[in-house]
């Protein structure tokens, strides 16, 4: 992802001013998304991980308004002992649009409002703003419309538009982008055209993460590609929100069996150079093999029981990242 640096003012009226207006996706969308809880118990630290997903549906008209759908869904589940003793994962199967809890407009003054109708299942309400929210009533998600200066009344302590600058997703397309402040990475908060918060979808509705607990954006997927990745951590991949069938049929991978105790069978689709890399879930790399065949054995019998990343690049960028289990 390529940033633009932000602009001084008066250049920066004229150039976004010029720039074309993104609109709120009203199909093909969904935001990926996890919560992160650290907690202490007497001499034991744990961290909780949870993955799901907000994605839209169909179309519908209420009280004479055009609404898209709303459905989320978990994706999954961890929880990590002593920074890095895995105790508990679940991992759910893929079914979007997931469960319809609401709906979401947007209108001619670039106003997002969201309806809520039911209550979601399988979010975890740690992050899960729409619990206060009423039933039956348009909630003001985003206004698009601000400006440098303006205070956003309806977020946790008021905001105020620090900067306003473009950032350029992978489909090409410049989006312009609203900063709310914040210290560094993953405490930073900005509203972006076209998508919404890096906090998520409801993220207009949040306090800013903490070293204790954070709600944030892993990645957004429109018209079928992942077209903007957050800083996530290293061990998050956007490969955990479209299912792993969905992956390997796409880059030509298949890893199996998985879970697995003593090897992997890998089928690259056509011969040449792989790297194959097996990680922790903290990212640290723990084995590493080179292939040049169309199929290639990686003994994994050295590792303790758990769950892993393996990563497969060629000489130029990432093909996969895929969850293992070892047992």
């Amino acid at each position: 992802m390529r940033l633009i640096i932000p602009f001084f003012i008066l250049f920066e009226v004229n150039i976004c001013a010029a720039q074309s207006y993104t609109h709120f996706p009203d199909s093909n969308a969904r935001w990926c998304e996890y919560s992160y809880l650290y907690g202490a118990l007497p001499g034991t630290s744990y961290h909780n991980y949870h993955g799901y997903f907000y994605d839209l549906g169909n179309d519908t008209i209420i009280d004479g308004h055009e609404y898209i759908l709303v459905g989320s869904q978990s994706t999954f589940y961890y929880q990590l002992v002593n920074r890095g003793g895995l105790i508990t994962v679940d991992n759910y199967p893929i079914n979007p649009p997931g469960e319809i809890f609401g709906a979401i407009r947007e209108d001619s003054d670039k106003k997002v409002w969201f309806r809520k109708l039911a209550d979601e299942n399988n979010v975890q309400p740690y992050c899960d703003a729409t619990n206060d929210f009423p039933f039956g009533q348009d909630i003001l998600l985003y206004d698009f419309d601000v400006h440098l200066g303006d205070v956003v009344s309806w977020k946790h302590g008021e905001k105020t538009v620090i900067s306003i600058d473009s950032v350029q997703f992978d489909d090409g397309i410049f989006r312009k982008r609203y900063y709310f402040g914040g210290s560094f990475g993953l405490f930073k908060e900005y509203w972006i055209e076209g998508m919404g918060s890096t906090l998520g979808l409801f993220g207009a509705y949040g306090g800013l993460p903490s070293s204790y607990g954070s709600c944030q954006l892993d990645c957004f997927w429109k018209d079928g590609d992942y077209i903007f990745h957050y800083l996530s951590p290293s061990w998050l991949s956007c490969d955990q929100y479209v299912g792993i069938d969905n992956v390997d049929a796409v880059n030509q991978i298949k890893i199996y069996p998985n879970p697995a105790s003593d090897r992997l069978n890998i089928s690259f689709g056509n011969a040449g150079y792989h790297s194959i890399q097996i990680k922790d879930i903290a990212g640290k790399t723990l084995i590493i093999e080179n292939s040049y065949f169309q199929n290639s054995i990686l003994e994994i019998s050295s590792l303790k029981p758990g769950m892993y990343f393996i990563v497969i690049m060629n000489s130029k960028k990432e093909l996969l990242r895929q969850r293992i289990v070892k047992i």
